[in-house]
């Protein structure tokens, strides 16, 4: 049975409140039936009840059955009896008054993925790769968006050396889980992924960035429209007296590549997509080396296009230092180096900027 049933009341609503799974809700002269979970500010109501009649109070007098049903007597703020008159299959509100009220349209729903109880499609278009260590506060909101990301998606979540609980919520979540009992290292988790994905496209987040989908479409729909490699437009805080060391690694390989219109955009920031043909030809290995990764595609003559702003140097976490020492930082630095190494042992010592005419060997080089 109810206990202590007292009506609530404040200056506009008088509201009925119980600890069983109804109510009787008053507001503005209408009345609403209140199931929790099931109905919630809406003015018309389901024929059947999902909660057995014999716990209502007695200033409740239901008849129930199959097809509809009927309040014969409710509680009013004015002492008037309002009645809900049977309507097909939905129940339609009486004003006291005896004015039909218009049933209202249920509110349009936004269009997103119902992420709940998604799992990886047998045939991706898109598949979002995941690197994660020690996560479990933002793993849950990072898959959530990335399977709004697109309708044929799957998610590859890269765990490892977590001591947590990434790994099991990312298996609840409906994610396709790879885990390692080591730490894999900087970006090494992107190759792993990158091996195991099946779409066209390869979308790359960071597990401790929460990015709403609608930031991270632009990038799919870029490389579903051609783009073979499409960045992240962010270039750093760039008006500083001092600029930070990876991002002046970032504008320095870029003009060297000769795409100096890509400003800070990188490889190394997240998030980015790519084709499977470009995968490819990049080298799903040469993925762990992201600086790397970019000036193969751009020598390729593959299409990198910057796509879309993402201001990741907010979202990013800061590191603890060690002694003194960022070592995230040289390792980044280290990667950039490797790429420039590389692509003057595929052009020339200039890497294949004009010298201007001057005769090197005349002065003995």
């Amino acid at each position: 049975m109810v206990r202590n049933w007292r009506p609530k009341k404040c200056r506009r609503t008088t509201r009925l409140q119980t600890n069983c799974k109804f109510g009787l809700k008053v507001f503005r002269n209408n009345y609403f039936l209140i199931a929790k979970g099931i109905i919630k500010r809406r003015r018309i109501f389901p024929a059947s009840l999902p909660f057995p009649t014999d716990d209502l109070p007695d200033m409740l007098r239901i008849s129930t059955n199959a097809a509809s049903i009927a309040i014969t007597d409710t509680y009013d703020t004015q002492g008037s009896i309002s009645r809900i008159e049977q309507g097909g299959e939905y129940a339609c509100m009486h004003k006291p008054s005896g004015r039909k009220r218009k049933s209202l349209r249920r509110r349009k729903r936004n269009r997103t993925i119902s992420f709940w109880g998604r799992r990886s499609c047998e045939h991706p278009v898109v598949s979002v790769i995941i690197p994660a260590m020690n996560e479990q506060k933002t793993i849950r909101d990072v898959i959530r968006e990335a399977w709004q990301v697109h309708e044929s998606t799957e998610v590859i979540v890269v765990a490892n050396g977590c001591n947590d609980r990434t790994a099991e919520i990312a298996l609840a979540m409906g994610a396709q889980v790879l885990q390692f009992d080591q730490p894999l290292g900087h970006d090494v988790g992107r190759t792993i992924g990158a091996k195991a994905s099946k779409g066209e496209v390869l979308l790359f987040v960071d597990a401790d960035m929460r990015i709403k989908s609608h930031y991270l479409r632009p990038f799919v729909n870029a490389v579903l429209k051609g783009t073979d490699v499409a960045l992240n437009s962010y270039r750093g805080p760039v008006q500083r007296r001092q600029v930070h060391p990876v991002i002046l690694a970032k504008h320095t390989l870029n003009t060297m590549l000769k795409r100096s219109d890509l400003l800070g955009a990188s490889l190394t920031a997240v998030p980015h997509a790519m084709s499977r043909r470009a995968a490819d030809i990049i080298g799903i290995s040469n993925l762990s080396i992201p600086p790397l990764a970019q000036a193969i595609a751009i020598h390729s003559n593959l299409i990198v296009s910057a796509v879309h702003h993402v201001p990741v140097g907010r979202l990013n976490r800061r590191r603890g230092k060690s002694s003194g020492q960022d070592l995230l930082q040289q390792v980044v630095i280290d990667d950039h180096l490797q790429a420039l190494n590389w692509y003057l042992s595929h052009t020339d010592p200039r890497g294949g900027h004009n010298d201007l005419g001057r005769k090197r060997e005349w002065a003995g080089r």
